[in-house]
C-alpha cells in the first residue's frame, strides 16, 4: 500500500500536482490512498480514491502512523515539502526509523532552482550544478539587478559596494533564498529512497549530481501523437487552464488583449484564482476596453476539462516559470490541440515550434501581437495542422 502524502486535494484544490495523484491512484485504487492536512481530522472518497485528513498540530505524527497501521501502508510518496510537521527533516527521520520506503517526486523546481526559471543569470538556458554561490549570483542577477542605474549593473561592481545598507540586503537575500532552495534539495536527496522527476531534461540535471544518481527514477508522460486538426482562419478562440496567478503569465494574457485589441481573437480563462487581485469584474473591466475578449470561466472539474478544451483552437500557455511537465499540456495533445507557450523550461521541453504549438516569448509583446496578426491570416500553419477558414 502506497500513502502520498500532499498538502490539498480535490475537489477543494484542482491543480497539475492533485489530478496527477488521482490518475495515479485510480489505476490500482486498492493500493494506494491520499493523506493531507487540515483543520479536522476526517475521510472521505474521491472517485474512488480514499482520502484520509490529518490535523496540522503536534500530534500529526502519531496520527499518520495511525494511518500506516491502519492501512497497512509501506510506502509514503511525497508529492511536495512544504511547511508543517508532516514534512520537516526529524519526520522524515522518524519516518525512516518504522523501515517505511519514502519517495518523492519533483513536480515543482522550486526544490532546485531559487529563481524557479532554470534561466542562469536570467538570460541563458542552466546548465550548472546547483551550488550557493553560483545560485545567489544567478538570484540577484535575476531580481534585484534590473533595480539598479545601468551604469551600475556589473555584478562584481556591486558586490564591492555592500557596504550600502541596500546592496548588502540584496545580496543578503539572495544568499539566503539559494541556501534554503538547496537546503530542501539537500533533504529530499538524503531522506528519500526514491527519487522520481516526469521531466526528461530535468532527469539530466539531476542525474549530475553523484550523491542521488542511484535514486532517480524517470517516468516519462505517455504524451499522445498529434492528432491532424483543421484550424479555423480569421477567428481565434484560446483556452488558459491553470492557476489563475502572475506566476502563470495572466497579467502577460491581460497585457496582450489589450495590446491585440482584435474582435477575432477571444481568450477563456478556467482555473483557481489565487491571487485575489483578480476577479470576473476584474476581467470584464479590462474586456471593455479592449476589442480582444478575455473571460474568465471559473473552474472545471477534472472529468470535464477535454470536453470543454474541443470548443477551442489552441491553448494558451504564457507561464512565466519553469514547469516539470504540464498536464494541461498532455491533455491538450490526447485531443489535437496545438498550444501556444511561453519559451520556459518545460514547456519548450513537449511543445515542438511549428509541429505541435508555438514558442513564443510572452514579455515581448510586440513580437506576440505579430506573430497572432500573422496566425489570423493563415501565415502560421503548423506541420500537422491544416487550416479552414470560417
Amino acid at each position: 500500500m502506497v500513502g502520498h502524502i500532499l498538502d490539498n486535494f480535490l475537489p477543494n484544490h484542482i491543480a497539475g500536482i492533485e489530478i496527477y495523484v488521482l490518475n495515479l491512484c485510480k489505476k490500482n485504487p486498492k493500493c494506494n490512498i491520499v493523506i493531507i492536512t487540515g483543520k479536522k481530522r476526517n475521510q472521505y472518497e474521491f472517485e474512488g480514491v480514499k482520502v484520509f485528513v490529518i490535523e496540522e498540530d503536534r500530534n500529526i505524527f502519531n496520527e499518520l502512523m495511525d494511518i500506516v497501521r491502519l492501512e497497512h501502508i509501506k510506502t509514503l510518496h511525497y508529492h511536495l515539502l512544504e511547511k508543517g510537521q508532516l514534512y520537516k527533516e526529524q519526520t522524515l527521520i522518524e519516518l525512516k526509523k518504522k523501515n517505511l520506503k519514502l519517495v518523492f517526486t519533483f513536480h515543482l523546481v522550486q526544490y532546485y532552482c531559487a529563481t524557479l526559471r532554470f534561466k542562469q543569470n536570467n538570460l541563458r538556458n542552466c546548465n550548472v550544478i546547483a551550488n550557493t554561490n553560483t545560485c545567489a549570483q544567478c538570484y540577484f542577477e535575476t531580481f534585484y539587478k534590473p533595480k539598479y542605474p545601468r551604469f551600475a549593473r556589473n555584478y562584481s561592481f556591486l558586490k564591492k559596494f555592500q557596504l550600502f545598507t541596500e546592496v548588502k540586503n540584496h545580496f543578503d537575500s539572495s544568499t539566503h533564498m539559494a541556501k534554503s532552495t538547496l537546503n530542501k534539495f539537500d533533504i529530499i536527496g538524503k531522506l528519500f529512497d526514491e527519487l522520481i522527476t516526469i521531466n526528461p531534461d530535468f532527469y539530466e540535471k539531476l542525474n549530475a549530481h553523484s550523491h542521488i544518481k542511484n535514486k532517480l527514477k524517470l517516468i516519462s508522460p505517455d504524451f499522445a501523437e498529434i492528432k491532424k486538426k483543421e484550424i479555423r482562419l480569421n477567428s481565434i478562440k484560446l483556452i488558459f487552464l491553470g492557476r489563475i496567478e502572475s506566476s502563470k503569465g495572466i497579467d502577460n494574457l491581460i497585457d496582450f488583449a489589450k495590446k491585440m485589441n482584435n474582435e477575432n481573437i477571444e481568450i477563456d480563462l478556467y482555473g483557481q484564482i489565487y491571487d485575489q487581485k483578480y476577479s470576473i469584474e476584474y476581467f470584464n473591466s479590462y474586456s471593455k476596453s479592449s476589442k480582444t475578449k478575455l473571460n474568465y470561466k471559473g473552474t472545471l472539474a477534472p472529468f470535464e476539462v477535454i470536453e470543454v478544451m474541443r470548443n477551442y483552437d489552441y491553448l494558451i500557455h504564457p507561464s512565466q516559470i519553469a514547469e516539470m511537465t504540464p498536464l494541461v499540456i498532455k491533455e491538450s495533445f490526447s485531443i489535437g490541440l496545438p498550444v501556444i507557450g511561453n519559451d520556459v523550461f518545460g514547456i519548450n521541453t513537449y511543445v515542438l515550434n511549428g509541429i505541435n504549438g508555438w514558442l513564443l516569448d510572452f514579455n515581448n509583446m510586440k513580437n506576440c501581437v505579430d506573430f497572432f496578426n500573422e496566425l489570423l491570416l493563415g501565415k502560421k500553419i503548423l506541420g500537422n495542422y491544416q487550416a479552414q477558414d470560417v
